[in-house]
């Protein structure tokens, strides 16, 4: 069945309403609890290598601030696991998770309407239902940076999949802005760098064409990434050393077996031996960052993977041609 784009984009932006209302609303959130409330939040989020991560922080902390401005209150029936929760404050995260996944989908949705995503209508509406419903299960630990990340993660790949077929210069500065406000959000958008280095290796091997974009791409990243803690007088790039409870802890193995078992989905789902070669060398080059989490994040915490399981899967459908340049 042929389905209009205006059709699938209002399905898309509703079935992301969905999963967040009930995983939002229908469960109750054991694991971020202590940090519904403005001075918990403000503690964590503006401090340590949490300060580095400005954008989606000061935005919730703008909702926040708007909702408490209101002459009424919002009124649905919640329970909250710690008695300093503020109802605004978990609003807050909903709203604001809430309006990137939207636009997270959305984006996602025009990057299977390309030319080089190659999937039936089936299986692209397959794609967005699974990103999201993974997306879902992850918010048991929720943070202000994750679906906003998401979103600059997908926007950076449909420009990039522009920046391919026209090699325009506009197209590049639009990379290197969107990877600068991603960097301010997230430190994660180095998977971007890692998303572009495979496609260009796959699209115009060792060539010119493929380093210098890369290039211009890395210093963009590197440029963000040093001045923002120049700015903030701070360096820190961990709070605590996780290696051992990684290795070691029940729970954080459950971890490590989400990470294989959506590893393995992405290869499932692979068009062919190229893509599925693709995925393998995203991991490969996405080291530096897996090191990290291993290193300084809770593996339990499953949304560590979800940035690399989202790029996999859009690698998984992705067939980008080698060219032959003179």
């Amino acid at each position: 069945m042929k389905v209009n784009l205006f059709f699938k984009i209002i399905f898309a932006a509703l079935f992301a309403v969905v999963v967040q209302i009930f995983i939002y609303f229908a469960f109750g959130n054991v694991y971020t609890a202590p940090l519904f409330n403005i001075n918990s939040f403000k503690e964590q989020y503006e401090s340590g290598v949490y300060q580095h991560r400005w954008l989606s922080t000061s935005l919730l902390i703008y909702i926040y601030n708007f909702l408490e401005s209101l002459p009424f209150k919002i009124r649905l029936k919640m329970d909250f696991w710690d008695k300093g929760a503020q109802p605004n404050m978990f609003f807050a995260y909903a709203f604001l998770n809430t309006f990137f996944l939207i636009l997270s989908n959305i984006i996602l949705l025009l990057i299977t309407e390309t030319k080089y995503f190659l999937a039936n209508q089936s299986e692209k509406i397959f794609i967005i239902a699974v990103s999201t419903l993974s997306i879902g299960i992850s918010q048991f630990v929720l943070v202000p940076y994750d679906c906003s990340s998401y979103f600059f993660l997908f926007a950076f790949a449909f420009v990039f999949l522009k920046y391919l077929e026209h090699q325009k210069v506009i197209h590049l500065v639009s990379l290197i802005f969107i990877l600068i406000i991603s960097t301010l959000n997230r430190e994660s958008s180095a998977l971007s760098l890692s998303f572009a280095a495979v496609l260009l290796y796959n699209r115009f091997g060792l060539r010119k064409e493929s380093w210098l974009p890369l290039l211009y791409l890395v210093l963009g990243f590197l440029a963000t990434y040093i001045l923002v803690r120049i700015f903030s007088q701070s360096f820190e790039v961990r709070n605590d050393n996780f290696l051992i409870k990684n290795l070691t802890q029940t729970r954080s193995l459950f971890g490590i077996l989400f990470w294989l078992i959506f590893f393995v989905f992405s290869l499932l789902i692979s068009n062919n031996r190229q893509t599925t070669r693709n995925i393998l060398i995203f991991h490969l080059v996405s080291i530096p960052y897996i090191a990290m989490c291993f290193y300084t994040g809770s593996l339990y915490e499953i949304r560590l993977y979800i940035p690399i399981f989202l790029s996999c899967v859009l690698i998984s459908k992705l067939s980008v041609e080698k060219v032959n340049l003179r």
